[in-house]
């Protein structure tokens, strides 16, 4: 028997350990939101040449997306600077069980990206570089079309015979679209005018030298939304105290059942342990009369049993008590195990035999 065992509550370790989980989500959403805090936000893209001796430096600015060399959307006619195409076979594949169930694998998924900046209103440019590293990258969907496979009457045979339905192509396209207001959320750095496709960018004066927006290099906040930054800062906080809120119910909710677990396993050790006392003193006071009554038959042996002596098996017999309650007769007997250890009250509340703790139903004896 695992006495340890009744002191662990698993549920309340794995509450803890999922609460311990959205706690540090929480945290990191937090550390996120501070970081944006700390961001300087400049109002025009012109404005950036003042930050041109500190560079590099986490900036925040708003412009619309330009590029001289705009992608053409395979679904739509659309001009963007960046395009996602994903395309995926849908399927019904038939499980063990024989039901049918829906499935995808990809097919081909391509990024595309054309050399693009962000543009104020005074026409002033600032490259941005490296936007696939970007965390928050909120692409457009422009399209999402499904063709239906063609197929005949004996393919269809053959599929249903081998569990394989193909159902068609689906096709998704996402864009970051030409003249789209965005927020561009980085590193401000220096790069040579070879990386940087856009014209009009902000010259730093050295040759073939200007301003572009990157993802940081010591690691740091780079983002490209449509949302502005106070917003994306509301967001941010907003997740993690809902976050902050479900972890510390998790955790309570952990620590409750621990505790009620382990203060149970207290008191069933401590109830055990005075039993165990009980059936000790009970012991020796059984070896003591039996001790009595075997030098009274050696000195008495021709005597017959007076009634004291059945007075003393009387007493005996009394003393074949309840391992639970040690108050009343033990008289019923569990019907897996054989033990009969228990009086009929103390019976109604176990399901398990206190002796090897076996499961079993009990059975009420009638001595005569």
């Amino acid at each position: 028997m695992a006495d340890g065992n009744h002191f662990i509550s698993w549920g309340g370790i794995a509450c803890s350990v999922i609460g311990g989980a959205i706690h540090l989500f929480s945290w990191r959403k937090g550390r996120e939101a501070d970081q944006l805090e700390k961001v300087e936000k400049v109002d025009r893209i012109s404005d950036l040449k003042s930050k041109a001796k500190h560079l590099p430096v986490l900036v925040a600015v708003s412009g619309k997306v330009w590029t001289d060399a705009p992608l053409k959307c395979e679904l739509v006619g659309r001009n963007a600077a960046i395009a996602e195409v994903r395309e995926e076979q849908q399927f019904m594949r038939q499980v063990n069980s024989g039901e049918w169930v829906r499935d995808q694998h990809v097919v081909r998924q391509t990024w595309r990206e054309a050399p693009w900046c962000l543009e104020d209103a005074s026409h002033v440019r600032l490259p941005v570089i490296q936007s696939r590293l970007a965390r928050r990258l909120h692409l457009e969907l422009a399209g999402d079309m499904f063709t239906p496979a063609e197929k005949g009457v004996t393919q269809r045979a053959l599929d249903q015979l081998m569990g394989w339905r193909v159902l068609g192509q689906r096709h998704k396209e996402r864009i970051l679209p030409v003249g789209a207001t965005i927020t561009a959320i980085g590193e401000l750095a220096a790069s040579s005018a070879d990386t940087a496709a856009c014209k009009g960018a902000i010259s730093l004066g050295h040759p073939h030298s200007i301003l572009v927006l990157q993802a940081p290099q010591g690691g740091g906040p780079f983002i490209l939304s449509y949302e502005k930054l106070p917003e994306i800062i509301a967001s941010l906080n907003r997740v993690s105290r809902t976050c902050k809120l479900v972890a510390n119910c998790f955790i309570g909710v952990g620590t409750v059942l621990i505790t009620i677990k382990v203060i149970q396993g207290a008191c069933r050790f401590l109830h055990r342990r005075k039993i165990r006392k009980r059936l000790d003193a009970e012991a020796r006071r059984r070896r003591l009369l039996q001790e009595q009554n075997g030098v009274h038959a050696n000195g008495n042996r021709t005597a017959r049993p007076g009634p004291h002596r059945h007075e003393e098996e009387e007493r005996v017999r009394d003393h074949d008590l309840c391992s639970v309650c040690i108050d009343r007769e033990a008289d019923t007997v569990f019907q897996a195990c054989g033990h009969m250890c228990v009086c009929e009250h103390c019976a109604i509340n176990l399901v398990r035999c206190p002796l090897c703790r076996t499961r079993s139903r009990t059975i009420r004896v009638f001595r005569t």
